[in-house]
């Protein structure tokens, strides 16, 4: 990471979509974002921009959980609601981003019922799947609120902060519940908003940097119902948008995203919640670009140390070569054991963090034959190895023999299996 910060719980920034119920008219309850968050949040999109990225013709498929807890009857939600409300966020998401339910499942645990966003960590340890880039989501009682969403910078900061990853909404919320006149299943568009990226249109007023967002106009304070034509910053160009997603509005008056928000949720979706697979790809365009031709002279990895470590008859000795960047403390790579036929398990092994920045390192353990094996390097900061801040590169190998190199271009995130049948 380009900026050093010290992050405590405080600052897992969840972020509330507040409502008192009694009134049906939200107030916000979002933590406003840092000027140091802001900051770092400013410097992503600045480096996607200067990089090219662009939102192109792709759509990042997001697995997503569905986690129903209810208390006798009530907050059940049937198959078809739940169906009804991944619709709702395919619609809104479009074309950027779709959502495929993986799973859904029901608890009727005590103390998941009437919860606020300071008490939900146990709730969501116990239920979460998936990584940085699974989507849960928990319908719930929650007390005098709509909902509330995690940022996605949270989750690669260690899995504390992993585990508390996710979107809360009430479940009354829903497609059909009670909450009326939020209950169209825009809260839910709304937190997943946040969960991709997005700030209120209305942060920070009528002055300073508000969302970060430059095709969204200011906005004074939040909106509610569905005035049409208002004006809160005079002195800024732009109406405010009341059928923008980010908004209070009364859920049928939402329905936009605007294309810089959707460029803000694509670039920090490569910054923190890809996993590396590529998006499902739409038809080719009639006339492709060209792609450039490689660099002359790519840099190369060593050969595998001479000397692994002993390692028992039953093992192997697995190494990695690692070539930092002028920012090595960005680099965390790691190893995980397959779990049954899928999957792999959640303990990390090998775990190495902090590495010193410009420099060759070499790690070696001892892993097991027989064992199928997944590899994961993670650079924070979402640039790789190579070739913006140096020419980096890493390197595996077993028992002595290169399984894999890689100069970690631009990824946040890249891995390799080895020993799987």
């Amino acid at each position: 990471m380009r900026i050093s910060v010290a992050f405590s719980p405080a600052f897992l920034l969840i972020l509330s979509y507040v409502t008192r119920i009694e009134s049906k008219r939200p107030a916000c309850g979002t933590h406003d974002p840092t000027g140091e968050e802001m900051r770092i949040a400013a410097d992503v999109m600045k480096r996607w921009n200067e990089t090219g990225g662009k939102r192109g013709r792709k759509t990042v498929d997001i697995k997503t959980y569905w986690h129903t807890v209810k208390s006798n009857n009530e907050g059940a939600i049937s198959n078809k609601v739940i169906k009804q409300s991944i619709d709702i966020l395919n619609a809104a998401f479009s074309p950027d981003f779709s959502f495929t339910l993986v799973n859904s499942d029901i608890t009727t645990k005590a103390s998941y019922w009437g919860i606020d966003f300071n008490g939900d960590g146990p709730m969501k340890k116990d239920l979460r799947k998936g990584d940085c880039a699974a989507l849960n989501i928990y319908s719930t009682n929650i007390n005098n609120l709509l909902g509330w969403a995690t940022f996605p910078d949270t989750c690669t900061l260690g899995n504390a902060y992993k585990d508390d990853d996710g979107v809360v909404i009430h479940y009354a919320t829903n497609p059909g519940g009670s909450m009326s006149p939020y209950n169209e299943g825009d809260t839910l568009t709304h937190e997943v908003g946040h969960w991709l990226g997005l700030y209120h249109t209305f942060e920070g007023g009528c002055n300073g940097q508000g969302d970060q967002v430059s095709d969204t106009p200011a906005v004074k304070q939040p909106n509610y119902g569905c005035n049409k034509g208002t004006d809160s910053c005079k002195n800024k160009s732009g109406k405010d948008m009341i059928t923008n997603f980010m908004d209070y509005t009364d859920d049928s008056c939402m329905d936009t995203f605007t294309t810089g928000q959707f460029e803000r949720m694509v670039a920090m979706w490569n910054q923190y919640r890809s996993d590396g697979s590529p998006p499902t790809p739409t038809p080719p365009t009639a006339n492709p670009p060209t792609a450039d031709p490689p660099t002359a002279n790519p840099p190369t990895a060593d050969p595998p140390t001479a000397n692994p470590p002993s390692c028992k008859p039953s093992e192997k000795s697995f190494e990695v070569q690692v070539k930092t960047d002028n920012f090595g403390e960005d680099i965390t790579f790691y190893l995980q054991k397959r779990k049954g036929k899928k999957g792999f398990l959640k303990k990390k092994i090998f775990e190495t963090t902090n590495l010193s920045s410009k420099e060759k390192q070499i790690f070696n353990t001892c892993v097991r034959k027989m064992t199928c094996y997944r590899f994961t390097i993670v650079d924070a900061f979402g640039d790789g190895l190579c070739c913006e801040e140096g020419n980096g590169w890493y390197q595996l190998s077993l028992n002595g023999k290169k399984i894999k190199y890689s100069t970690f271009e631009g990824k946040s995130r890249e891995r390799k299996k080895f020993g799987c049948r």
